[in-house]
């Protein structure tokens, strides 16, 4: 097991090959063709044994940035190693994980970082195979740099994440532009509607019996168009959010919410900061509190709604409750699953996480958190 400076990494331990059927191959120095393939290769072939590596070929010297063999023998794992691995976890605890496969299987493939004679890190693809040389147990890596297949792969994962960004984006245009045609248009056409059908009432009421009763009927019926529109465009475009921060946005959601399904939403609102926070943050909170909601009602036949917003030092806390018909995670793949993927992809916009917590007869919490919020300084 290597020793140097405490460390011990899994490319080095000893392994029992026994009950594997390792490799037999001729010790290091021999001339063979096991030994003419190892240096011949053009990828990187490493020899370790009890944390050292005791030999390699000239790919392996160039991928870590040396010229002579002897400034690559007997360094161990540690000194090619950066303390933390891509994934943030250390190379200890990493190596720790990928010895007890190779422990178990005798053969192991992996990426990991290496790190070159002058300290960068680099990413490399390994495979790992326990060996036997003349019945001592060694581990015979092969390295291959992966660090333009990395890079392509950031580019990509970056490209995709600026794609949603602009869908969220644009989405958020489009309903706003649907919201003012509601409004300017249809809205206008039930204000018009509404007017001319009151005045005929009036009129009629006097001149036919029964015509103004009709007549009346109509009026109210534009009127309650008319109110589902502006609920309607209330919900697209809130523009309390602009004007005055998430609290009020929330309670006309919580009203309109009534309006038109009649099912009660109750609010506990304890966040000062987020009244002057950043918008596109309180956006986004109030998106998922509506899609929440939304599902609560049309799909969950929820009769109560219960909204609550807090926030300490540590964090920003969004709570969603309904007494809803819950639902089993396994479900999700139907009824409301592209809402929560849309919940879910809000809260990652802006730092958060969401965890969402039902069960089938005893309604849904969307539960999501949030770093604390710094008031914005225009506001």
């Amino acid at each position: 097991m290597e020793t140097v400076g405490e460390r011990a990494q899994p490319e080095a331990m000893a392994t029992d090959t026994r009950d594997r059927g390792a490799k037999e191959a001729p010790v290091n120095g021999q001339e063979s063709p096991f030994r003419s393939l190892f240096e011949g290769s053009a990828e990187a072939h490493v020899l370790f044994k009890k944390g050292v590596i005791v030999d390699c070929n000239r790919a392996a010297m160039a991928l870590l940035g040396y010229t002579r063999r002897k400034h690559v023998l007997a360094l161990s794992l540690s000194q090619i190693s950066p303390p933390l691995q891509a994934n943030g976890q250390s190379s200890d605890a990493f190596f720790a994980d990928v010895q007890a496969v190779l422990s178990k299987e005798g053969r192991h493939r992996f990426e990991c970082l290496r790190c070159r004679a002058d300290g960068t890190a680099f990413p490399v693809e390994v495979v790992l195979t326990a060996v036997s040389l003349d019945g001592e147990p060694f581990v015979h890596a092969i390295w291959r740099d992966i660090t333009d297949r990395v890079k392509t792969e950031e580019a990509l994962r970056d490209s995709e994440e600026r794609f949603k960004q602009q869908m969220v984006t644009e989405l958020e245009r489009q309903l706003e532009r649907i919201g003012r045609d509601l409004h300017d248009g249809l809205g206008q056409l039930l204000t018009g509607i509404r007017m001319m059908s009151e005045q005929l009432a009036t009129k009629l009421d006097h001149e036919a019996d029964g015509l103004g009763e009709r007549a009346a009927k109509i009026a109210g019926y534009a009127k309650e168009a008319l109110t589902q529109t502006q609920a309607i465009y209330q919900g697209l475009v809130p523009v309390q959010l602009s004007r005055e921060g998430l609290q009020p946005a929330l309670l006309n959601l919580a009203e309109h919410t009534w309006d038109l399904n009649g099912v009660p939403v109750v609010l506990h609102y304890e966040a000062p900061r987020l009244a002057h926070g950043d918008e596109t943050t309180v956006l986004h909170l109030y998106r998922i509190a509506q899609e929440a909601v939304s599902n609560a009602v049309k799909h969950g036949q929820a009769s109560q709604v219960v909204i609550t917003v807090w926030e300490d030092e540590r964090q920003t806390v969004l709570r969603i409750d309904d007494n809803g018909q819950g639902f089993e995670p396994q479900e999700t793949t139907t009824g409301p699953s592209l809402g929560l993927d849309s919940i879910h992809y809000r809260a990652s916009l802006i730092g958060g996480t969401v965890t969402i917590h039902s069960t089938a007869g005893r309604g849904t919490t969307v539960l999501c958190l949030l770093p604390p919020q710094v008031e914005n300084p225009s506001s």
